[in-house]
This record gives structure tokens, C-alpha cells and sequence, in this order.
């Protein structure tokens, strides 16, 4: 599937270029990210869903559909309080302060519809959470695929139409709603549960959810957290540098998503796996989980050696020569993808509460030191200089104290079993 993806997002870059020019481009790609800014609207609820999707493999669905039932009333009650506050900063015409250069009527609309977006589709993004925890990662693999194809079909309409840039905006969001639809869907029923209940069950007051404070909590603080420091990149070079560095961003960001959401998917079964494996007493030993770790980093050096290679290519082809991305950004993104990579297993192993709480904490280290390193480096640096960052403070406040962590936390489960067993 990956190559599909490759291709696919690029070409919607390609599409959107020719149409409404590389200014308007970079415009939207800012606009198009500010799905991830605004990702703390599901607040923590897909650790609780994973955490019970992996665990119904040995309790059953009952626990599964009562936690769903929690997420989504928590997911639409963050929604809709989000969307009157964004009216009224829309209202107030604050978009383009707050968003940095570019055409404030897209901006002020784009703001608005991205909100719209990414609030529509909080409640319907734990399908692909459950599929990926119930080790289905070929159903989830696809739909990720599919998703940028429904997202390249309406860009193609879009620019035959000749579309004001707003559509460029619109058209990704819809797609995702779209698919993430399709995925809850086919979640349901791949693990069991009827989606009318459900339903039901989130109108019906007299039904009690699931308490899912527990893992929320935590995971809350971590997705709050992790959009400042690994998604404001595009608003540090769009206030710091100029719309030329946010165009080569945008399209070195694509690529290395394109690549990382391949990991990502391949990594996340491992969370309901681990899950389960804790309830069973069957975590896997430290020397297996270190390799396992280092897999995944050689993994990532591969995709990155690969990007780096062919990525100045495809840039000048989807660009028509008006873009340049610097050695130095794509260097910076190749590193990333690997320590990126790196620390997947270690975030999976950790999704307990007390481990949750521990990432939460390298969150905020991580954070604090991205956005500190981003504001230093972005100006002399452009493109290169929040993703150096990225690099620098994912590898020193996140990805190594956690694999530390991780792997203490598996050497004291091994002592704690032989000792048992010696008794």
C-alpha cells in the first residue's frame, strides 16, 4: 500500500499546485495541519478505547462498547463546545493573527472549516483505533490508503472545476469524515458490536458508560501537549520565515507522513497486544522488546534513506521546479522518521496508567524543548529549523527516557515472575 499512498499525495500536491499556485499552496497546507493542532478534541479517549479493544480479545466486547459509548459522548461534548469559540474568533477576524501570513479571507474560512472537520470527526476515529488494536492492520492499512485516494478523486474534481483554494481545505476534511465513517463501520463489525446500540446508548441518559478517567487523564495531558510540539511547525515558519520555506515544509511534510503513517499503523496493533498481554501475564522479555525497538529504528532508516534519496525528485516533478526543499530539511526528516520510529514500541508497551502518566511527563519535557529550539532555529534555519528541533527534543526528552523506562519496567516483571515461580 505504500507506494499508493506515495503517489496519491503526491499528486494531490501536484493538483493543487497547478491550480491555485505555490502561495495559496503553502496557505492551505497550514490550514490542512491544523487537523493534528486540534487533535486534543478527542481529550485522551483513543488510549481508553485501545487499551479495551486489545483487552476484549480475552474479556469480550461488553466492556469494549460501554468505553465507546463514554468516547463518543466525550468527543461530542468537546465538539461542540469548541465550535462556538471558534465562531467566535471567526467573527472577530482573529484567524490571521493568530495563523501568521497569507490571504485573511482563506485563512478565516479555512480556520473555520478545519475546525468543523476535525470536530465532525473526533466521535467516529475510534473504528480505526479498535481495528488497529485488534491486530487487524491490514483493514486499518487500507482504509489509511483510502483516505488519501477519496482525498486525490475530489482534488482532481476540484481542480478540473477550476475551485477557489477553500476547496483544496474542504476536500481533505471531507475525506476523512468519509472514511473514518467506513472504518466504524467495519470496526463493528469485525469485533461484534452493533453500531445502533451504540447509538442508542449514547442518547440514552440512564445508560452508564465506562469510566475511563484512568487512561484519559494522562492521555489527555499527551494530546494537548504533543500538537504544541510536534504540529506548530507550519505556524513557527509561517510567523518566522517566509511562504516559499511553508511550501517546501508542506511538501516535505507529505512525504514523511505518507511514510510515517505506514509505521504508525504497523506499531499501533502492538498497543491492544500489549494490553492483552498484560491481563495474561505474558509481556515479552527485555532483550525481545529492545530488539524489537531497534527493528522498528532500522525500519525507519530504511524509509528515510529513501526519502531523502527520491524525495528532491518528486518535489521538482510535483512542483514543476517552483519549490526546493534544502539537504538539511530532508536530512532533519530522515533522522525524525527514525527516532520517530524508535520510540513507537516503547509509547505501545507504556499505555498503563502509571506508564501513561510517566510519557505524559516526557511530553511535556519534549515539548517545552521543541518549541524552545523551534523559536531559536526557524529564523535562520526555515524549513529545517522546527524539524531539527523536532529531532533533537523527541531523541532526548521522549524517545530514550522511555525506552529506558520500558525496559527497567520489563526486567522487574521477568524478576518478579521467576521469583514467583521459586516459590
Amino acid at each position: 500500500m505504500l507506494p499508493i499512498q506515495v503517489i496519491a499525495t503526491a499528486l494531490v500536491a501536484f493538483l493543487t499546485i497547478r491550480t491555485i499556485g505555490v502561495q495559496s499552496y503553502a496557505t492551505v497546507g497550514l490550514l490542512i495541519g491544523l487537523q493534528a493542532v486540534f487533535g486534543f478534541l478527542n481529550l485522551g479517549t483513543s488510549a481508553a478505547i485501545s487499551s479495551a479493544a486489545g483487552e476484549s480479545l480475552t474479556l469480550g466486547t461488553e466492556h469494549l462498547a460501554r468505553v465507546s459509548v463514554t468516547a463518543i459522548r466525550i468527543t461530542l461534548l468537546a465538539g461542540g463546545t469548541l465550535l462556538p469559540l471558534s465562531g467566535i474568533v471567526t467573527l472577530l477576524g482573529l484567524w490571521p493573527n493568530i495563523l501568521g501570513q497569507g490571504d485573511p479571507a482563506l485563512l478565516t474560512l479555512g480556520a473555520l472549516v478545519a475546525i468543523v472537520g476535525v470536530a465532525l470527526v473526533q466521535p467516529f476515529r475510534q473504528g480505526n483505533a479498535i481495528l488497529m488494536a485488534t491486530g487487524h492492520t491490514v483493514s486499518a492499512t487500507i482504509l489509511t490508503v483510502a483516505a488519501s485516494l477519496v482525498t486525490l478523486v475530489s482534488v482532481f474534481v476540484a481542480s478540473l472545476l477550476r475551485a477557489a483554494p477553500i476547496m483544496f481545505v474542504i476536500c481533505p476534511y471531507s475525506a476523512e469524515i468519509v472514511v473514518a465513517i467506513l472504518s466504524c463501520v467495519i470496526a463493528a463489525r469485525t469485533v461484534g458490536l452493533s453500531l445502533r446500540t451504540l447509538a442508542y446508548s449514547v442518547k440514552d441518559r440512564g445508560f452508564r458508560g465506562a469510566r475511563i478517567m484512568k487512561q484519559s487523564l494522562p492521555a489527555l495531558v499527551i494530546v494537548v501537549l504533543l500538537p504544541l510540539g510536534l504540529q506548530t511547525d507550519r505556524l513557527l515558519i509561517n510567523h518566522l520565515s517566509t511562504s516559499d520555506q511553508l511550501a517546501s515544509y508542506n511538501l516535505a511534510a507529505q512525504g514523511f507522513s505518507a511514510l510515517f503513517s505506514i509505521v504508525v499503523v504497523g506499531s499501533a496493533s502492538l498497543w491492544g497486544h500489549f494490553a492483552n498481554a498484560r491481563i495474561t501475564a505474558t509481556l515479552p522479555q527485555a532483550g525481545v522488546f529492545s530488539r524489537l525497538s531497534l527493528a522498528f529504528a532500522g525500519i525507519g532508516a530504511i524509509l528515510g534513506a529513501g526519502y531523502v534519496i527520491a524525495l528532491p525528485f518528486v518535489v521538482s516533478l510535483v512542483s514543476s521546479s517552483q519549490v526546493r526543499v534544502s539537504r538539511v530539511t530532508l536530512v532533519c526528516f530522515g533522522a525524525l522518521l527514525i527516532v520517530q520510529s524508535f520510540y513507537q514500541p516503547s509509547a505501545m508497551l507504556q499505555t498503563d496508567k502509571s506508564g501513561l502518566w510517566f510519557n505524559a511527563g516526557a511530553v511535556a519535557v519534549m515539548t517545552l524543548l521543541n518549541l524552545g529550539l523551534g523559536l531559536v532555529l526557524t529564523r535562520p534555519l526555515g524549513a529545517a529549523g522546527p524539524v531539527f528541533a523536532s529531532f533533537v527534543a523527541i531523541t532526548l526528552g521522549l524517545a530514550l527516557p522511555s525506552f529506558v523506562r520500558a525496559r527497567l519496567t520489563l526486567v522487574r516483571a521477568e524478576k518478579e515472575t521467576v521469583s514467583v515461580s521459586e516459590l
